[in-house]
């Protein structure tokens, strides 16, 4: 019923007097005010650099955007609902197909603190009703995945668990309590937390330990070498699509969440030189450290996640995040890591051997592909 009604909601907005429309450069400033509205805790900086920086997203990146641009509800000069939309390229099969990726959508509250959600379902059939041959989005809630599925968007079940790995145990489990906690208790508790986890590195049996591989090499990584590495990697049914530019971009962009540390590039070689795999994550110094892209050759998984596990334990991190990948879920469950089932991957499609793909998880998947590298989305 749902589902029915908001198709009838959507044809009802589509007239010439429908007000949704394709954002412009100069809606930015009344996008932004929406935005610190919806997410008060949402942007570390001034509303000026918030403009800016949506503009670099939804503007500046290298895959066009007159095909498939970002939305807004407006009703007398005044835009009370957006969604953010980024074109991307993926290869499925050996064919390159269209591929849109939705975030920040926002709608505005009326007088009585209330959000439409007829706003943001009409946002989303504007934009699920367009040529694209995939849209996904990584970051959805409980509410975002009502509003998708009424709009018949799919859960991708297979992408939607992730894994905490603590290193300094005591550090990491106030880290997540921290976000639940009064503000002083965190700040009480912390010298005494990291003496816990001194303590505890010293003990004989330690089930955190993180293994030194010395016949393993972990460098600094450049596009350029991500972009040779992809090349050596086995072929899956849904890869990602990237050339040099539009990887430096992701990368640069990917840099804009600067409360959640430096964003460190790393590949791993054997003693010979060979491949095996590399990690993109972010070092956040005594805190969790989001795993924004973890790849490896189907041997050398575990040998990768260990010199993960040991860079970011040098780097004085107490935990790190990341997304389980199903082409291979063994790796984690021997590795002490906490499962989680948030947040969310949903996906839409008009042809259904895509979404069966993806639900068979079959799709080369990671934050760099999805929303998860912006940092008005960033996991914190």
């Amino acid at each position: 019923m749902y589902l029915f009604g908001s198709r009838v909601v959507y044809e009802l907005m589509k007239n010439s007097l429908s007000p949704i429309r394709d954002c412009r450069r100069s809606d930015l400033p009344q996008v932004a005010d929406l935005f610190v509205d919806t997410f008060p805790f949402g942007w570390h900086s001034s509303v000026e650099a918030l403009v800016a920086y949506f503009e670099d997203v939804y503007f500046g990146h290298p895959w066009g955007g007159e095909e498939f641009p970002s939305l807004v509800f407006e009703q007398n000069g005044v835009i009370s609902g957006f969604v953010g939309v980024v074109p991307r390229r993926m290869n499925f099969n050996g064919e390159s197909i269209r591929v849109c990726v939705p975030s920040a959508l926002m709608v505005r509250q009326d007088d009585r603190g209330r959000r439409n959600p007829i706003v943001a379902i009409g946002l989303l059939r504007r934009m699920l009703d367009g040529g694209q041959d995939l849209t996904l989005t990584d970051t959805a809630n409980d509410l975002s995945r009502s509003l998708f599925v009424s709009c018949g968007a799919t859960v991708a079940y297979p992408y939607n668990y992730s894994w905490l790995r603590p290193l300094r145990p005591f550090c990491a489990g106030l880290e997540v309590g921290s976000r639940v906690l009064p503000q002083i208790v965190p700040k009480l508790v912390k010298p005494f937390a990291r003496l816990a986890d001194v303590v505890n590195s010293a003990m004989p049996f330690n089930p955190f330990k993180v293994k030194e591989h010395a016949n393993f090499l972990i460098e600094d990584m450049t596009p350029a070498m991500q972009l040779d590495a992809m090349a050596a990697l086995p072929n899956c049914s849904l890869m990602p699509s990237y050339d040099l530019s539009s990887l430096k971009w992701l990368m640069k962009m990917a840099q804009h969440s600067v409360t959640e540390g430096k964003l460190s590039r790393r590949i791993v070689r054997d003693a010979d030189g060979r491949f095996k795999g590399w990690f993109i994550y972010y070092q956040n110094r005594k805190s969790v450290g989001r795993v924004l892209q973890f790849v490896s050759t189907r041997q050398s998984t575990q040998d990768v996640f260990d010199c993960l596990l040991y860079d970011a334990q040098a780097a004085g991190l107490a935990a790190l995040w990341g997304r389980t990948d199903p082409l291979n879920p063994e790796f984690a469950n021997h590795n002490r890591s906490i499962f989680l089932s948030k947040p969310m991957v949903l996906v839409h499609s008009k042809r259904e051997e895509i979404i069966r793909t993806i639900l068979a998880g079959q799709m080369l998947f990671s934050g760099l592909e999805g929303e998860s590298w912006m940092a008005v989305n960033a996991w914190s």
